[in-house]
């Protein structure tokens, strides 16, 4: 089965204007939201390329410039470099003060590993 993103044939593509005053971190969680979708949703390579295409289109009409759609595919190539390096998620539970030492020393850790 092939799966594609369904759009009503009255959507618009209008999205969260980059111009707006808005914080940076929700418009550029925009263009992370749309890109994961394809990548997640959608099976056949070239049905994503063209879901990509649409997008970056949607949101460069709303105002996003380049280096949005850059700053993703960088972070999607760590990740995918991260995942190819057989990494396994560990969840903790809470406690107290000791949570929150775990995870200065866990991110102190990844830095030195970069």
């Amino acid at each position: 089965m092939n799966l594609q993103i369904y759009r009503k044939p009255t959507h618009t593509d209008q999205y969260l204007n980059f111009n707006s005053h808005h914080p940076i971190e929700p418009k550029l969680c925009v263009v992370r939201t749309f890109f994961d979708r394809s990548q997640s949703l959608i099976s056949d390579s070239t049905d994503r390329h063209a879901e990509d295409l649409h997008t970056e289109k949607a949101l460069r009409d709303t105002g996003y410039p380049d280096w949005t759609f850059q700053k993703h595919k960088k972070q999607m190539k760590m990740k995918q470099k991260m995942d190819s390096a057989n990494r396994r998620l560990v969840v903790l539970p809470y406690v107290e003060s000791t949570s929150e030492r775990i995870a200065r020393v866990m991110i102190s850790i990844k830095f030195l590993l970069q």
